[in-house]
C-alpha cells in the first residue's frame, strides 16, 4: 500500500503508517537521486544561459536572484556567489532596498554554515532604514538564526544568555511585521511551542500550513519536519519524518536533516543497514552542498552506526553509542533550525 496522508481529518492527525512502505519509497528514491540531481542541474544551467545572455542591468539582478533561490539548499557556495552577483546589480541601479536584502540573505545562509563572522558583517553592513518589508523580514531572520547559533555554540553562561536574548527580541520583531499565516511566522511559532512542550497548538498550525503549500514540494518537506517537530506518537512521528525525507531527495535537496534523523530512529529500532545507508547518503549530500561542519558531524553520525552495526551484540557499546548520536542529532537539528526554518534549506 502506498504511503499517503488521509485526508479525513488534519486536526487529528489521522495518517497511514505503514512506515516499511515509506522506507521502500526512501529507498527507490535514493536509487533515483542521480536522476532528480541531474534534473535540477539542466534547470538550473538553463537559468544560468538566460543570465549570461541577459542585457539589462534589471534583468542580470532578476536572473542572479533566481539562482541563488535555486542554489540555497543545494550548493551553498554558488548561492552567496549569485546573491553576490545580484547585489552588484542592485547597486548599480541604486537600488539600495535590494542591497540590503541581498546582504541579510548572505548573512542567513553563512549562518547556516558556521560562517558566524562572515553574517555578523554582513548584518553590521546593513542600513535599516532602506530596506523594505521583505528586506526587514529577512534581516530579523538572520539575526535570529545567528544569534541562535552563537548561544547554542557559545560555553559562556553569560554570553549564551545574552545571544538567546537577542534571538528572542529579533523574533519578537518580526513578529510584529508578518502576517500569522507566513511561513516565516508559522515555523518560528511551532518551534517555540515545541520548546514549551505546547504540542496540539504546535500541531494545529503546522495544519493550516500544510494546506498552503503543494504536496511534493520542497517547502511540503519543510512543513512534515515540523509534523514531526509536533508528534508525541511515536510511529506517527516516524512517518511524517520519512515524509519530510521522501520529498527532501525527490527534490535534490543537498542540505539534508530529516534523512538523518531518520538514521538515528532506524538504529534505535535495530534496522542498522537501512539508518547507515540513509547517514552515509546525507553525508555525500552535505559535501555537494559544502556544509564542511556538518559534513564532519555526518562523518561521524555514519561512524558512530557503523560501529554500532558492529558491535550490535554487546547491549552496553549499544548505549553509549545510542547517547553520543543522539548529542550528534540535537547538535545539527539545532544548528539548522536554531532560530528559524533547514528549511530548508529551508530543509530546507
Amino acid at each position: 500500500m502506498a504511503c499517503f496522508f488521509l485526508m479525513t481529518g488534519l486536526a487529528r492527525g489521522v495518517v497511514n503508517t505503514d512506515l516499511q512502505d515509506c522506507y521502500r519509497q526512501i529507498d527507490e528514491a535514493i536509487d533515483h537521486s542521480p536522476d532528480y540531481v541531474a534534473e535540477y542541474e539542466r534547470q538550473i544551467e538553463e537559468k544560468r544561459q538566460q543570465y549570461l545572455r541577459a542585457v539589462t542591468a534589471e534583468d542580470r539582478y532578476q536572473l542572479a536572484f533566481s539562482l541563488y533561490e535555486q542554489y540555497k539548499a543545494f550548493m551553498n557556495d554558488s548561492a552567496l556567489a549569485y546573491l553576490d552577483l545580484a547585489e552588484q546589480w542592485a547597486q548599480k541601479q541604486g537600488q539600495q532596498e535590494r542591497v540590503g536584502n541581498c546582504r541579510a540573505l548572505k548573512a542567513f545562509q553563512c549562518s547556516t554554515v558556521g560562517y558566524y563572522n562572515e553574517a555578523l558583517t554582513f548584518l553590521k553592513s546593513i542600513d535599516k532604514q532602506h530596506l523594505d518589508s521583505i528586506g526587514l523580514k529577512n534581516y530579523y531572520l538572520a539575526q535570529m538564526h545567528v544569534h541562535g547559533e552563537l548561544g547554542y555554540y557559545s560555553n559562556i553562561r553569560s554570553m549564551q544568555d545574552q545571544y538567546y536574548e537577542r534571538r528572542t527580541a529579533y523574533r519578537d520583531s518580526l513578529f510584529a511585521i508578518v502576517t500569522h499565516d507566513s511561513q516565516e511566522y508559522l515555523m518560528n511559532r511551532i518551534y517555540e511551542l515545541k520548546d514549551q512542550n505546547r504540542l496540539a497548538e504546535a500541531r494545529r498550525l503546522c495544519d493550516r500550513w500544510i494546506r498552503q503549500v503543494k504536496p511534493g514540494s520542497h517547502d511540503y518537506a519543510i512543513v512534515c519536519y515540523y509534523y514531526w517537530l509536533s508528534c508525541d506518537d511515536l510511529d506517527e512521528a516516524k512517518y511524517w519524518l520519512a515524509q519530510s525525507a521522501l520529498n527532501d531527495v525527490r527534490n535534490a535537496v543537498m542540505d539534508q536533516a530529516s534523512l538523518l534523523m531518520l538514521a538515528e530512529r532506524l538504529s534505535v529500532d535495530g534496522d542498522n543497514d537501512r539508518s547507515i545507508r540513509y547517514a552515509q547518503f546525507g553525508k555525500e549530500c552535505n559535501l555537494k552542498y559544502c556544509d564542511r561542519l556538518r559534513t564532519y558531524q555526518y562523518g561521524l553520525m555514519v561512524n558512530l552506526l557503523e560501529k554500532n552495526n558492529q558491535d550490535s551484540r554487546s547491549s552496553y557499546v549499544r548505549l553509549a553509542i545510542f547517547a553520543s548520536v543522539i548529542i550528534v542529532l540535537l547538535l545539527l537539528v539545532i544548528a539548522k533550525f536554531s532560530g528559524r526554518w533547514r528549511m530548508s534549506s529551508l530543509r530546507k
